[in-house]
């Protein structure tokens, strides 16, 4: 009897011993971390997260650490090159998930504030080719339309626009930054007679848009270098109710004071969902 005692005694020290050297787990580990995170030890937190990634290769939801790993090296640690690594290990191993899409946009977004605008475009290009149907489809397309005016290719950014523009379900806002970002490209082209269709169908549609002053602005400028110097005072007037740099306002109206008057009639011609303006013969110089 003593003996059976002893010998069950036995295993039960050896369970528990077994279950005290035994992991606790996924969860554990992550809250972990995460605790690290709480108490302002960054560094600690990127090493446990980093820790638990390797420990579980087989759990899905390591991509979720990786993600973390790769935020917290963004912004907490500043350190851009390991969030990007970060980011392109997720994008590696899970190519296709929800949280590689997270990855891939965060990691162009770095690109961009690096200057890597070639990378930025691979990866907005990415995000429109393997998740088409995501809701964020349209957001993703003026991404890369601001990344290829970066880039300063204008003729691939309005190409990069025309499903925005041909399809009748753009949601407004989207349609709102489609239409400044199109003229943005003649604007910066030099091509002001091209730009002003753009920036009047905005002013129209969105009055009240916060791209709406700088539209106006820019409309004014575009409408000074074609000679209609009384309607670029007049629109550069309107401007000046909601734009925040005064200086800007003054400046403009200075540049064209008493130069002469002559109205300004577009017909119309060139409005998107019409017929645009015919790019001109001669290869115009983009602006600096």
């Amino acid at each position: 009897m003593r003996r059976a005692v002893t010998i069950c005694f036995a295993i039960a020290v050896a369970a528990s011993v077994c279950a005290c050297e035994k992991p606790e787990g996924f969860d554990a580990d992550y809250r972990k971390a995460e605790a690290k995170v709480g108490l302002g030890d960054n560094d600690g937190a990127v090493a446990a997260y980093r820790k638990l990634i390797d420990r579980y290769p087989n759990d899905p939801r390591r991509a979720g650490a990786m993600l973390r790993v790769g935020d917290l090296c963004a912004t907490m640690l500043a350190d851009d090159a390991l969030a990007i690594k970060a980011y392109g290990r997720i994008i590696d191993e899970y190519p296709l998930s929800d949280t590689s899409m997270l990855a891939r946009e965060r990691r162009a977004h770095l690109n961009e504030k690096l200057g890597r605008m070639d990378d930025a475009i691979e990866d907005y290009s990415a995000l429109l080719k393997h998740f088409p149907k995501n809701a964020d489809r349209t957001r993703y397309r003026i991404l890369l339309v601001g990344a290829y005016l970066a880039k300063r290719n204008f003729a691939q950014a309005r190409l990069e626009l025309k499903p925005l523009f041909d399809d009748p379900k753009t949601p407004p806002g989207v349609r709102e930054q489609a239409l400044f970002a199109a003229g943005e490209s003649f604007f910066l082209e030099d091509r002001p007679a091209n730009a002003v269709p753009y920036y009047q169908q905005l002013l129209k549609e969105f009055p009240t848009s916060k791209l709406a002053s700088e539209a106006e602005l820019h409309l004014a400028t575009c409408v000074e270098e074609m000679g209609y110097l009384g309607t670029a005072r007049e629109i550069t007037r309107d401007a000046a109710r909601d734009y925040p740099n005064r200086q800007v306002i003054d400046a403009r109206l200075e540049s064209i004071k008493e130069r002469g008057t002559k109205p300004l009639d577009t017909g119309g011609e060139g409005l998107p969902g019409q017929r645009k303006p015919e790019a001109s013969s001669e290869k115009a110089q983009p602006k600096k």
